[in-house]
């Protein structure tokens, strides 16, 4: 039994530094006190939102998005949702490309919130892909929805700073969702695209590499003679 556990120890060891889960922003901005976008509610459906225009320079494997936020409280059932869509030839958000879990709310005090599990739209993208291409104009657009009834309530997508990563801001608008219309905003809302892929670390030169085995081999020669020696 002591030679299969260190056996597998060095196995996980080796294991570690060869492969690691990489889930990390690639393209974002940090709040800077800036009052935001409003998303707007009203009788269980959305009034007001805030969508962003970018284009990745390279890849992007998305696993999620954060937004900063402010007023996001759950009052009458209030959801805040945030999708990524193509864009049209008229620069306009086209359709849903990858949808995201609503992130839970909080006490309506200033705080990240990461919208993930994505999942391709399987009627603009059957193949299930949750890649943002290089070269293409993609919209990260934001709105909220609840319970029916005669209330308001509403949220800030609070500002944020110039953004920097792999993809160039192309534009940031409110969207009046009753009127389905855009208009430029005042300000930058703060967010940040978050790419989950496995990547390898740096590795040891291959000598060094075997240097890094002597330990454990040593380990599992001394282990084996004590057995023998029993």
């Amino acid at each position: 039994m002591k030679r299969i556990a260190l056996l597998a120890v060095a196995a996980t060891s080796i294991a570690t530094v060869l492969t690691a889960r990489a889930d990390e922003p690639v393209f974002g901005n940090s709040p800077d006190g800036d009052s935001g976008l409003s998303i707007a509610l009203y009788n269980g459906m959305s009034l007001s939102g805030g969508v962003v225009e970018f284009t990745p320079t390279e890849n992007i494997q998305l696993s999620s998005v954060t937004l900063w936020l402010s007023g996001y409280n759950g009052m009458y059932g209030q959801s805040i949702y945030a999708n990524i869509w193509t864009s049209s030839s008229a620069s306009q958000p086209y359709a849903p490309y990858i949808s995201l879990a609503s992130a839970a709310h909080n006490n309506g005090s200033l705080a990240a919130f990461t919208f993930s599990s994505p999942s391709a739209n399987p009627y603009s993208d059957p193949s299930g892909s949750t890649v943002l291409s290089a070269d293409t104009a993609y919209w990260l657009v934001v709105t909220s929805g609840g319970s029916t009834g005669d209330y308001m309530t509403g949220a800030n997508w609070v500002g944020g700073s110039a953004p920097g990563g792999i993809a160039t801001l192309d534009s940031a608008e409110v969207y009046n969702v009753y009127n389905s219309t855009f208009s430029p905003g005042s300000t930058l809302p703060a967010f940040s695209l978050n790419d989950s892929t496995f990547f390898i670390q740096e590795v040891p030169e291959p000598g060094s590499f075997s240097l890094l085995g002597i330990p454990a081999l040593l380990l599992v020669a001394g282990a084996l003679a004590r057995g023998r020696k029993k």
